[in-house]
Formats: C-alpha cells, sequence, structure tokens
C-alpha cells in the first residue's frame, strides 16, 4: 500500500514539480494573504478551466470570517517555486475537513493546470493523509467539467464517493430564447401583473454599503427562517448569522463579485436575491420576499427580471443551484447533472456507503409517483 503513496510524489518530480505540501492554521492563512502568492494564485485560476469559487477574492475573505474553521491548504509548486497546484480546504474542531467555503459557495474544487487536473488532486489527497491518517472530505459541487478520470484508478479513487444531483439552468447568451423561455412562465406574467397593479414596481441593483446593508437587514432573517423550515434545518445561530452578513458585505468591496438585486414597490423592497457572480454565471444564492406579498411569489418573479439583466451584463448561465425544488423545476429550461465529491476515511466506509444509497434508491422506486411528489413539495415548501 505505500507505494500507491510513493508513486505520485516520483511523477511529480519527473514532471519539475515538488511534492505537494500542507498548511494548516496561521501558516496557511499567512499564505493565502500574501500577495505575491495571491498573484500566482489568480494565475493559475485563469488557467483552470473548471475553477469557480476558488479566487482570492472569495476564500481569503471566508477564511478570515470564518475563524471557526482552521484553513488547510495543499500546495504545490513547480521545482523553480511557481505556484502549479492548490487545494483549499478547512477543519471545524476534529471533524472531517470540508472544501472552503464550506455552506458559502455552491461550486469549488482544485486549481491546477488542465494537464494534471487529475494527477494534482491524487497528489494532493494523497498529502492529507499523511498528514492527518484516514480522514473524511467532503467537497460539494463540482463543476461539470471538473476531471473525474481518477477516481477509476487505484490509491484515492477507491475511497471515494460520486454523488451525482440534478441542477437546473438558464442559458442567457440567446436573447429571443431567454424572452422565450420568460414569457412561458404565464402563471407567473399574471402575477406579475397583478403586483404591478399594487404600486410603482422597480429593479434595483444594490451597490453601495449603506444599500447593501439596509437589504441584508431586512431580508437575511426572513431568509434563514425560510430555508430553515423548507429543509428542516436549524436556523442558524446568531454568530453564524453576524458571520454571514459580515462575508456578503465583504464581498460587496470587490466589483463585480455580488450580485445584489430586489424588487421594490413604492420605494419599499418587497423581495432580494444577493449571491457571488463568478466567470460568467450566476447561481441562485439567498434569495427572500417580504412576507406580506408571498401570494404573487415576488422572490421567483425577481429571478426572471434578474435574468434579462445578467443578459444584458454579458453574462452565459444562470444556475438554480443542486436540488430539484418545485421553483428550481419550473424556472429552469433544461437541466445539467453536477456531482458532490466524498472522500472516505477508509474504503470499507465508501462501500458501505455506495451499498446504503443503492438500498434507499431500490427503496424510493417502489414508491407511488403521487407519493414522491408530496416528498418533494414538502421539501420546497416557502419557495
Amino acid at each position: 500500500m505505500l507505494s500507491l503513496f510513493r508513486e505520485p510524489a516520483r511523477r511529480a518530480k519527473k514532471h519539475g514539480l515538488e511534492k505537494p505540501r500542507v498548511q494548516l492554521g496561521k501558516d496557511a492563512l499567512a499564505t493565502l494573504q500574501d500577495p505575491s502568492f495571491q498573484a500566482q494564485w489568480r494565475t493559475l485560476y485563469e488557467q483552470c478551466p473548471w475553477a469557480s469559487a476558488e479566487t482570492p477574492d472569495v476564500l481569503v475573505p471566508w477564511y478570515e470570517i470564518y475563524t471557526n474553521y482552521e484553513p488547510i491548504i495543499v500546495i504545490q509548486r513547480t521545482t523553480d517555486g511557481a505556484l502549479a497546484g492548490l487545494l483549499p480546504l478547512a477543519r471545524r474542531g476534529r471533524k472531517s475537513l470540508v472544501h472552503a467555503g464550506h455552506d458559502t459557495v455552491e461550486y469549488i474544487s482544485w486549481l491546477c493546470e488542465p494537464s494534471r487536473g487529475n494527477a494534482f488532486i491524487v497528489e494532493a489527497l494523497e498529502a492529507v493523509r499523511e498528514a492527518f491518517g484516514p480522514v473524511g472530505i467532503k467537497m460539494t459541487w463540482l463543476m461539470p467539467n471538473t476531471p473525474v478520470d481518477w477516481l477509476d484508478q487505484r490509491g484515492p479513487g477507491l475511497r471515494c464517493e460520486l454523488l451525482p444531483q440534478v441542477c437546473y439552468v438558464v442559458p442567457l447568451t440567446d436573447k429571443e430564447a431567454l424572452e422565450k423561455h420568460i414569457r412561458s412562465k404565464k402563471r407567473l406574467r399574471t402575477k406579475m401583473n397583478k403586483l404591478r397593479r399594487q404600486g410603482e414596481l422597480c429593479y434595483r441593483q444594490y451597490t453601495s454599503p449603506d444599500e447593501l446593508e439596509f437589504l441584508l437587514d431586512r431580508f437575511l432573517p426572513e431568509f434563514y427562517v425560510r430555508k430553515a423550515a423548507a429543509y428542516g434545518l436549524e436556523t442558524p445561530s446568531p454568530e453564524e448569522q453576524q458571520r454571514r452578513r459580515a462575508l456578503l458585505l465583504r464581498y460587496g468591496q470587490t466589483p463585480g463579485l455580488l450580485q445584489a438585486v430586489g424588487f421594490e414597490l413604492d420605494g419599499q423592497p418587497v423581495a432580494m436575491h444577493v449571491t457571488l457572480a463568478l466567470r460568467g454565471e450566476v447561481s441562485q444564492g439567498g434569495l427572500a420576499h417580504a412576507p406580506e406579498w408571498a401570494k404573487l411569489s415576488p422572490a421567483q418573479l425577481l429571478l426572471l427580471e434578474q435574468m434579462r439583466a445578467l443578459h444584458e451584463a454579458g453574462f452565459e448561465l444562470f444556475d438554480f443551484s443542486p436540488g430539484e425544488d418545485s421553483h428550481k423545476v419550473r424556472l429552469g429550461a433544461e437541466p445539467r447533472t453536477i456531482y458532490g465529491l466524498y472522500v472516505h476515511p477508509r474504503r470499507a466506509a465508501c462501500l458501505a456507503s455506495k451499498a446504503n444509497k443503492r438500498a434507499r434508491a431500490v427503496a424510493k422506486a417502489k414508491l407511488p409517483p403521487r407519493v414522491l411528489e408530496v416528498v418533494r413539495q414538502l421539501r420546497s415548501r416557502g419557495n
């Protein structure tokens, strides 16, 4: 078994690369904050076709604000010192590792040159195992073009599990196709007309710090309550809510990174959507509306209007984020399959998890379609 861990190191040296190194805690944070490192980091990010949120603008603020997570990074350099690979992770207490930006960004994986997409992650995972021993790693979600051929090989791939998930998207490049898609939502068109009859309806993008603070203070509590009710979760603690607020305000300081939009009716906000804009794509993020206007679905109407604005700004895709909630299925134009990556501590745990999911899939297949639809509707309550 030890030979499986040594072989990648020999391959790395053959390609003019050093063995990946693990940094954690203050040392990792200091590296991430270093301007010269960030310059190389940005270059690598631009070279990596499957990159999404693995940029300094997203991850450095997250590491700095979410101090309840310990920074862990795996770095690979060339023999002349240039950055060649980066795997950003984190750990809370002594639990399993998670990707950096946990519960904040939708898509994240690793950065490296395209030709080493499979090789680097194998070497990085083995470096993590050497540093921490058998440990689980959760990475959700991977971009659709993330390299996964390494999972068919011996080594870390034997301990890994890819979990497919449906994600609904709307292409934004073709204006005629986009308008046709929006017009097809007849029920929402009726609601939009009713909402407009209630007063002067205005679509706004919030950019100044004061505007953003006002929007977050008005709608974030409502967002947390609705999300907890829809998915059976606990409402985040006040400390967690303050961290999320501080992070969004920090993102708002980077031009073009944060998309904060809303509907105002006679100057009063009735819906908001706050999310990140990354590489020509926008995913559904924090979406909420004023409870008194719930029957007119202002949050869903806001998403449709935002798609128009994103098209005009040159964006390519709106992603409803993973899941088959009723509004995502209804408003999405087409499905695509993405994957969550789970690295189990040991192969036995991986095999047991796969067997359990197969058994659940068999049981689910035996349920009547009507029951499945009721379950799906219950999960998406409040959207």
